[in-house]
């Protein structure tokens, strides 16, 4: 997936190159996400098992019902925050504070449905996957949706502080802009 990166960020300068004179820059940006994206897809669906000889001797005594789990954190019992809910959050830190240089969130409530579609993409794929399979190689967990939702407003908490810092800085200092702090300093004011 990294060696198609050139063909992305071809694709991503045709589509802005007459809307957006900055584009260089915004290529940058793009294809920081797009490896950050490549990384998140290792770590969430890969490996993927396909040796029919593995899935044979697994496949028997394992229901998909016991790998899936709906039963928010919150709501149950015996409520306990593991490594794999902090793994989950942050996981998606990084894509809500860079998703701010890509497109203009305009507001919380497009950072909450962004996050939440991040969360719910990431599942149906391991879901998807495991149908194909026939067997859940992943846990399907509602508690991995609202981590990633976290991470994500994490991340877009954390733009929003740097953000203002540089802008008070910049404006304060009367800072004379190249077009990458240009670029930088446009987006954080949005």
């Amino acid at each position: 997936m990294i060696l198609s990166l050139p063909v992305y960020l071809i694709f991503v300068y045709l589509q802005q190159r007459k809307n957006n004179p900055k584009v260089y820059i915004s290529l940058i940006f793009h294809g920081i996400f797009y490896i950050y994206v490549c990384y998140v897809i290792k770590y969430t669906l890969f490996p993927i098992p396909v040796n029919e000889n593995y899935l044979s001797l697994v496949r028997p005594g394992t229901a998909f019902r016991q790998n899936i789990n709906m039963q928010l954190l919150w709501l149950s019992d015996n409520f306990s925050f593991t490594k794999e809910h902090a793994l989950n959050i942050l996981m998606t830190i990084p894509f809500g504070f860079i998703i701010n240089y890509l497109i203009k969130p305009r507001g919380f409530g497009r950072i909450i449905l962004l996050g939440a579609l991040v969360g719910i993409c990431i599942e149906c794929f391991q879901l998807s996957i495991s149908v194909l399979l026939n067997y859940p190689y992943r846990i399907i967990d509602s508690n991995d949706v609202v981590m990633n939702l976290a991470g994500v407003v994490a991340g877009y908490l954390i733009f929003r502080v740097i953000s203002s810092v540089y802008i008070r800085l910049a404006d304060t200092l009367h800072m004379e802009h190249n077009s990458f702090t240009k670029y930088v300093y446009d987006c954080s004011k949005n």
